[in-house]
């Protein structure tokens, strides 16, 4: 089996990972999807709630990374307005 190794100085950590060890990440995430995308304050509220839980100052050590805090960037501004809207009925 041949295995991709990750890039030099990123480590093997995945979203996954870090919803697993953090689950309240995975709600912020969550929440974006109900939100438009191009909404600033938003992102901006969301961006420092993530930081709680991950970066430099992340209660778990395996959080506490720059990569880490990129990889739940990506997954936010991934999952701002990924929701599909409601079509309007017509009459």
């Amino acid at each position: 089996m041949i295995t991709s190794s990750p890039k030099p100085g990123k480590s093997n950590l995945t979203i996954f990972d870090i919803y697993f060890y953090e689950p309240r990440v995975a709600a912020v995430v969550r929440r974006a999807r109900y939100v438009r995308r191009g909404n600033e304050r938003a992102y901006c509220r969301f961006k420092a709630e993530i930081s709680i839980y991950v970066g430099w100052w992340a209660e778990i050590k395996a959080l506490r990374s720059s990569y880490a805090f990129e990889l739940c960037i990506a997954a936010l501004v991934g999952a701002m307005g990924s929701r599909p809207r409601r079509r309007r009925r017509s009459k």
